[in-house]
């Protein structure tokens, strides 16, 4: 089996996403030369990788090898971090609230218990006036559905 991982491809990345179970997203980079105007170009590709244990962060330096196709996508396995990322507190922040942003779906929103409380008791007879649906709202709105029609 030896022979065969040295015959296996490997790349050496950044892991840009590590939001699903076992899984990142690890950036690749190399260096081309254009084919008709011969400048360097930066060449840059995104693969998912398999990682069993979840030991990858944002920002790790991995390297990894092609293997069987886990899924649709994915057609690498993590085989070493080569180096650890040193966030610094900002970036980690926002790196988790990216992924809490990216785990919450459909949750409304919550109800500010404080501003309620300091609320005029009014308000609450205004938004019932608001949305009355009384007999004489409903022939007042009648009244006036004939004069629109006409016009």
């Amino acid at each position: 089996m030896d022979s065969d991982d040295q015959r296996r491809q490997r790349r050496v990345g950044t892991v840009v996403g590590n939001r699903t179970d076992k899984t990142i997203s690890v950036q690749v980079e190399a260096v081309r030369r254009h084919p008709l105007y011969r400048k360097p170009v930066r060449v840059r590709r995104k693969l998912l990788a398999h990682d069993a244990d979840n030991a990858c962060d944002v920002g790790d330096v991995v390297e990894i090898v092609s293997s069987r196709p886990y899924s649709r996508r994915k057609r690498w396995r993590l085989t070493r971090i080569v180096n650890r990322a040193t966030l610094t507190e900002e970036e980690q922040a926002a790196v988790e609230a990216a992924s809490e942003a990216a785990q919450v779906v459909d949750v409304a929103p919550e109800v500010d218990v404080q501003a309620a409380a300091d609320a005029p008791a009014n308000a609450e007879t205004e938004v019932e006036a608001a949305t009355d649906t009384s007999a004489e709202a409903e022939a007042d709105f009648a009244a006036d559905a004939p004069e629109s029609e006409s016009r």
